[in-house]
């Protein structure tokens, strides 16, 4: 029974150098020109229409900034640790589940979308908080917006009813999404 125990202690002692974090090398915070790129206030509603005339509000349910350390290749290896911007936006009727990642420009400056279970990319990478709009102006429901982001799905399933595609502006938020059945959901100010 002793032997046994000296070989569990030995066991540990020699697995808990491996077991060892590497250091916190650097945090990196949002900047204030991070977090101005996602405009929306908790308990905000943003008044939507779909295609055939149905409004409803979209719900930003949270708005928090939590932090995540970069990816290592071995335990020991030191890291990053950064904040990152998390926003989810929910509607009842249609069912809408968005949540929105931003993490910091000094660290890789990109906002990702998830709508339901569906990722969304720009120019298949994430929108760059960095990048040129894709298109200067828009008009929907009689409003111009300006310096418009188009998010897409690159490939998806045509026999599922998904999202497809997001129009995006740092001054509104989400003003449109495409479906893949040729509906939207637009923005109604």
């Amino acid at each position: 029974m002793m032997i046994q125990a000296i070989k569990i202690l030995l066991l540990i002692l020699i697995l808990f150098p491996a077991c060892q974090r590497g250091k916190e090398t650097r945090y990196i915070p949002l900047s204030k020109a991070d977090k101005s790129f996602v405009t929306y206030t908790e308990l905000d509603e943003i008044p939507f229409i779909h295609s055939n005339g149905f409004e409803f509000k979209l719900i930003v349910e949270s708005k928090t900034i939590s932090t995540a350390q970069s990816e290592t290749k071995h335990p020991r290896d030191n890291y990053s640790t950064y904040e990152v911007l998390k926003c989810r936006l929910t509607s009842v009727e249609p069912e809408l589940n968005i949540l929105m990642n931003l993490l910091p420009k000094d660290f890789r400056p990109e906002l990702s979308f998830r709508i339901n279970s569906e990722s969304f990319y720009h120019a298949g990478l994430y929108l760059d908080t960095e990048t040129l709009a894709d298109m200067d102006s828009i008009v929907l429901n009689n409003e111009t917006y300006f310096d418009v982001f188009l998010i897409e799905k690159p490939v998806y399933d045509s026999l599922i009813i998904m999202p497809l595609a997001i129009l995006y502006t740092k001054d509104e938020g989400i003003i449109k999404i495409n479906m893949s059945n040729n509906e939207t959901f637009t923005i109604n100010r």
